[in-house]
C-alpha cells in the first residue's frame, strides 16, 4: 500500500470497491471493503490523493478523510463516465474514477462542510414542498371547475374564496364535495406552513452569513435565492 499514489473509491450502502494507482498510473491495489472497516482502513493508509465520484455521502468520507491527512477530489459523474469500459461494474467505476483523477484537466467539485449540505438539505425539502403544495393548488381548481365553480387564480383564492364557497348554500357543490374541498384546503395550507417555517430557517441562516448580506445587496435577490447560491 505504500506505493498508492492515487486510490479511488466506488461509494455504495455497505460495500465500496477500492482501486490503487502508483505514481506511473499502474494499478497496484485492488480490494472491496465494508463501510464499518473503510475509515480504519483510510486511517492506516499513507497519505495519498483520494478520488470518489460527487455523489450522496461522498461529502462526508472527504471530510473524514482530509482529517486523517489525505488529499481529496471528488469529480462529477459526467467527467468519470467516459473512463467506463464495457460491461459496467463496481470494479471498473472505481477504476474509472482513479483514471480520471490522474489526468490534472479534470475538474473537482468543492467539498461541502456539514453546514453547506445542511443548507442545501433544507432547500431540497422546500422545493418539493412548494411542488405539492402547487399540485394541491392545480387539483383544487380542477375539482372546483368540474363541480361549476371557478375561482381567480392567486393564492388569496385558496385561502380566502373557498371557505366563503363552502359556506355558501347557493353554490353547486354536494355535501361530499363540500368535504373533500374542505380537506384538500387544509391540505394545502399545511404545505404553506410548512414552507413558511423553512423559510424562516433561511432568513435566520442569511442573517448570521456574511457572504448571503453581501449577495442581498444585489437588486432582486432575496434570502431564498442568497441562501440557495452558496
Amino acid at each position: 500500500m505504500k506505493n498508492i499514489s492515487i486510490l479511488s473509491i466506488d461509494l455504495a450502502k455497505n460495500v465500496f470497491q477500492l482501486h490503487g494507482l502508483n505514481r506511473q498510473g499502474k494499478a497496484v491495489f485492488r480490494k472491496r471493503l465494508y463501510r464499518a472497516d473503510l475509515k480504519a482502513f483510510i486511517a492506516n493508509l499513507p497519505c495519498c490523493l483520494i478520488a470518489m465520484e460527487a455523489c450522496i455521502g461522498a461529502h462526508a468520507w472527504a471530510r473524514q478523510f482530509k482529517a486523517l491527512g489525505h488529499e481529496v477530489k471528488l469529480i462529477a459523474p459526467q467527467y468519470v463516465k467516459p473512463f467506463v469500459r464495457v460491461n459496467k461494474n463496481d470494479i471498473r467505476d472505481a477504476e474509472a474514477i482513479a483514471l480520471a483523477a490522474s489526468l490534472p484537466s479534470t475538474p473537482s467539485v468543492s467539498i461541502k462542510s456539514e453546514e453547506q449540505l445542511d443548507l442545501q438539505a433544507i432547500h431540497r425539502v422546500r422545493e418539493r414542498l412548494v411542488r405539492e403544495k402547487t399540485a394541491i393548488g392545480n387539483e383544487l381548481r380542477g375539482l372546483l371547475a368540474d363541480m361549476g365553480v371557478v375561482i381567480p387564480t392567486g393564492h388569496g383564492s385558496l385561502r380566502v374564496l373557498i371557505p366563503e364557497l363552502l359556506e355558501d348554500a347557493d353554490q353547486p357543490l354536494t355535501f361530499k364535495g363540500r368535504q373533500l374541498i374542505a380537506d384538500l384546503r387544509e391540505q394545502w395550507l399545511e404545505k404553506e406552513a410548512h414552507i413558511a417555517r423553512y423559510d424562516c430557517m433561511l432568513q435566520d441562516y442569511v442573517k448570521e452569513n456574511v457572504e448571503c448580506q453581501k449577495l442581498l445587496e444585489i437588486p432582486g435577490v432575496g434570502p431564498i435565492n442568497a441562501s440557495f447560491r452558496l
